[in-house]
């Protein structure tokens, strides 16, 4: 039984299964959505986090999936002038 367990817990977590790639994808996407965001605001993570008035250690938190939390992700998006749902969409 312990081994079905473990065989059973390595396919869910197994960083080559679809579940981790899915997610992945999605850390990527919700980078990509916030640093081009950025560019073209000509804005820095620092900036990001003054402007939602968070450390800029919560911001990169947040944009590489380890802090999930939709206030900030709705507050990011109208700093930004992106639509919530594109972050939404990549959530991490």
């Amino acid at each position: 039984m312990l081994f079905d367990l473990f065989r059973y817990s390595n396919v869910l977590f197994h960083p080559k299964s679809s579940t981790m790639k899915e997610k992945l994808k999605r850390k990527k996407m919700r980078r990509g959505t916030v640093r081009s965001a950025l560019a073209q605001r000509d804005m820095t993570q620092s900036d990001l986090a003054n402007a939602v008035n968070v450390t800029p250690t919560a911001i990169s938190l947040w944009i590489n999936g380890h802090v999930d939390s939709p206030d900030l992700s709705k507050r990011i998006a109208q700093i930004l002038r992106i639509n919530t749902e594109d972050l939404v969409n990549a959530e991490g």
